[in-house]
């Protein structure tokens, strides 16, 4: 297993499709990182590159988020992994006032129950991956992409019940190269990280002790 699709919870904040709880991955500083979400059960060696197929080499995560307004699939998210390390280890790498050790590092001191298992942290690559704006739109192209299941990817990440990720299992450079593509057109961007205004206004539910200085990323 070395590319996959994995489901989060994405929200509309200040213009941009964000982890609405300001979490996993955490896309507001470079770089990107994830911990928790689907993360946990992935197998210790992923993002060691020792299958395919890849993305210029490397293990990779593309982020989908179903809109159940508008009931489409966006990609709001690309990573691809450079390092994996234990996560207390990648923590104390950030300041207790930067806004990851609050909202992304939660793990600790039993802060977020959810989280307390989380032993690893994924760094992304700086120069691969990126946040695309606006997200792109996937469709039921995406199936030749993957293995044939009982349900579309589309159909499966728009059910309501809890959800696990899905593996690219061909061509995962050329899905790659499309929302790269997707990118380059007039109006669209690749983001390195997201602005900290999309993450203010996101109320952590387990907020360290620390006030946060909003002026680092």
């Amino acid at each position: 297993m070395a590319v996959i699709l994995a489901p989060h919870h994405g929200r509309l904040t200040h213009g941009y499709l964000t982890d609405r709880y300001g979490n996993d991955p955490y896309v507001w500083t470079s770089p990107f990182l994830w911990s928790h979400c689907h993360a946990r059960s992935r197998a210790p060696s992923f993002g060691s590159a020792t299958t395919g197929p890849f993305v210029y080499g490397h293990d990779a995560v593309f982020f989908v988020t179903h809109d159940q307004i508008t009931k489409q699939l966006f990609c709001d998210c690309v990573f691809v992994v450079a390092d994996v390390v234990p996560i207390n280890a990648a923590a104390a790498l950030y300041p207790p006032s930067h806004a990851a050790s609050h909202y992304h590092f939660d793990h600790g001191l039993g802060r977020n129950p959810s989280h307390q298992h989380s032993n690893t942290t994924r760094f992304a690559d700086r120069d691969l991956s990126f946040v695309p704006h606006p997200p792109m739109p996937i469709g039921n192209w995406i199936e030749s992409h993957v293995d044939r299941r009982g349900q579309t990817v589309v159909d499966y990440f728009a059910t309501k019940r809890r959800k696990n990720v899905r593996i690219i299992t061909r061509r995962a450079q050329e899905l790659y190269d499309r929302i790269v593509a997707w990118t380059d057109q007039p109006g669209h961007q690749r983001l390195s990280r997201l602005p900290l205004s999309s993450l203010q206004p996101i109320p952590p539910d387990y907020p360290a002790a620390q006030p946060i200085n909003w002026h680092i990323s």
